[in-house]
């Protein structure tokens, strides 16, 4: 993920609970490895049903990815 338009940087988070950002975050890509995962954007946590474990989303066709203010292990 990056902060505006900061180059993008890797971010780890691991054991469930979540973490919540001030400020203009964008995520590109999830990979959630061993976890069940939420982030938080449009004032709700999404997707309604966490990502699967070992699973990989990405967001090629929207620039500079989708914003994001929080990220939930589940």
């Amino acid at each position: 993920m990056h902060y505006e338009n900061q180059k993008d940087r890797d971010y780890c988070y691991a054991n469930g609970g979540e973490e919540i950002w001030n400020g203009r975050w964008w995520v590109t890509r999830i990979w959630t490895g061993n976890n069940r995962v939420q982030w938080f954007g449009d004032s709700r946590w999404q997707p309604s049903q966490p990502i699967n474990k070992w699973t990989t989303m990405r967001w090629p066709n929207h620039p500079g990815g989708v914003r994001i203010n929080g990220i939930r292990i589940v």
